[in-house]
């Protein structure tokens, strides 16, 4: 409940960003828009500015030539070279700011052809000055070279005043949008918080419910601990019962009836006999299945961590342990597959001994025991194959494999719970605890177990635990 409450806070923050950022990006790109027509207007006020100080120059020269040829003053001829060099200066700054318009670097050309022809054209004048006399027709040819730059200039100064106007209109456009988007912006901002702090203040009432309800739950979890502890305590005093109290009475049966069961013949009866074997046996699986069930309490309560161990090793040692029960049923044991293995040590052989011992008690009569175990590294691929969902990308794959008479897969699951058996007491011995403890010791291992079995042709055993438990 409390995620759905967070979520909800979420989507809303979410969506205010969203419109705010939306609205933002609008408005910034209105911005751009009105700050790239400002500078476009300011862009072709400088060039007519700059076109007409050209064309001021260029004047200038011309009057500082005239002036020169009528008084022969060397002042004249100074501001004649300073007007020509501010002409040619005054052209350039003007190629650079119409270098994105194309027609005008085409006038800009013919006019830079003009103005070169009539410098030259004042340089003759300025050296013949000085020995002969310019001729009037000379000064109209030169007259009209200046009619022909005037033309240029007009051309280049009429079409930056049609790009003045159009811009000017666009400047005027996006100035009156750009405080209408504000505004609006505005509006929706305010909008926004509005409803964000609604939608806030709402989940937050709905948050506050929550936690007082997790409150309550906390509490009564609370309560139910304590009441665990105290059951944990009195499973602790029938353990400690069943394994001193209970199994010291049937220790002192099974004595006193191996006494009576070894007098001298003559005073037992073969009837007697066989009801006191029948008794001694039935003390010795009461004493078994304490002995069982203490093993799988103490399962629940024992805390250690997986240790790397060589494979081999472990089931040789559980092979040395075992020798006798091993030797006496002619079991053969084959180990195969990768050495290292993460396990708990403490526990893990426990599981590989109820498995041999299995397999070990259900075969067919005369046939010897033959198990195969092999470890190996497979992927979560290969687990999720069984049926399962693995949590880590590497597993150990323990198969044990064996020769028995089997049974129908309809049970492979049944026979991990307590107390399960597939067979009758007076058929196979066994407290039906064994496969449960197998179980729980993959469980504590964060692991799987299953297996494959068909009637009269053996089981096959998989064990999987994390590769990377450490």
């Amino acid at each position: 409940m409390q995620q759905k409450h967070l979520k909800h806070i979420k989507y809303i923050f979410i969506l205010a960003a969203a419109l705010l950022v939306s609205l933002s990006v609008i408005s910034f790109v209105r911005s751009g828009n009105m700050a790239n027509a400002s500078r476009l207007v300011s862009h072709t006020n400088s060039v007519m500015f700059q076109v007409n100080d050209l064309f001021s120059h260029l004047k200038d020269a011309e009057s500082s030539q005239r002036a020169y040829v009528l008084s022969r003053e060397s002042v004249f001829k100074q501001q004649y070279a300073q007007a020509v060099k501010a002409t040619l200066t005054a052209y350039d700054e003007c190629t650079a700011l119409i270098s994105d318009n194309f027609e005008q670097q085409q006038r800009m050309l013919k006019l830079k052809q003009n103005i070169d022809r009539r410098i030259r054209f004042m340089d003759a004048i300025m050296r013949d000055a000085d020995s002969t006399k310019i001729s009037p027709k000379r000064w109209l040819v030169a007259r009209s070279i200046m009619e022909e730059i005037r033309a240029l200039n007009k051309e280049i100064i009429n079409e930056e005043i049609i790009l003045l106007k159009k811009r000017q209109a666009l400047l005027s456009q996006e100035s009156t949008l750009a405080p209408l988007l504000t505004a609006i912006l505005s509006i929706f901002s305010i909008v926004i918080v509005v409803f964000s702090y609604l939608g806030i203040t709402r989940e937050l009432a709905r948050s506050n419910a929550f936690q007082q309800d997790l409150a309550h739950r906390n509490q009564e979890l609370a309560d139910r601990n304590i009441e665990l502890k105290n059951m944990n305590k009195e499973l602790e005093s029938f353990n400690y019962i069943s394994s001193h109290d209970l199994q010291e009475p049937l220790r002192k049966i099974q004595t006193f009836l191996s006494r009576v069961v070894n007098q001298d013949s003559s005073e037992v009866t073969e009837q007697t006999k066989y009801y006191l074997l029948r008794a001694q046996d039935a003390a010795k699986r009461m004493q078994d299945l304490i002995q069982d069930l203490l093993s799988y309490s103490r399962l629940n309560a024992e805390q250690f961590k997986a240790e790397k161990v060589d494979f081999f090793d472990l089931v040789a040692r559980i092979q040395t342990q075992n020798q006798e029960e091993i030797e006496s049923t002619g079991t053969t044991i084959v180990v195969s597959g990768t050495p290292e293995i993460e396990v708990i040590v403490k526990q893990f052989p426990q599981l590989l001994v109820n498995i041999f011992s299995n397999a070990m008690k259900y075969v067919a009569p005369h046939v010897k025991p033959f198990i195969t175990v092999q470890n190996r590294v497979v992927t979560a691929k290969e687990v999720s194959a069984f049926g399962f969902s693995p949590q880590a990308a590497e597993y150990y794959q323990i198969s044990v494999s064996d020769n028995g008479i089997g049974f129908n897969e309809a049970f492979k699951d049944k026979i991990f719970d307590l107390f399960q058996r597939l067979h009758p007491a007076s058929a196979y011995s066994g407290t039906g605890i064994g496969l449960a403890i197998v179980k729980k010791i993959v469980d504590n291992h964060n692991g799987f177990v299953t297996v494959s079995s068909s009637e009269n042709q053996g089981s096959t055993f998989f064990v999987f635990l994390l590769k990377s438990v450490l």
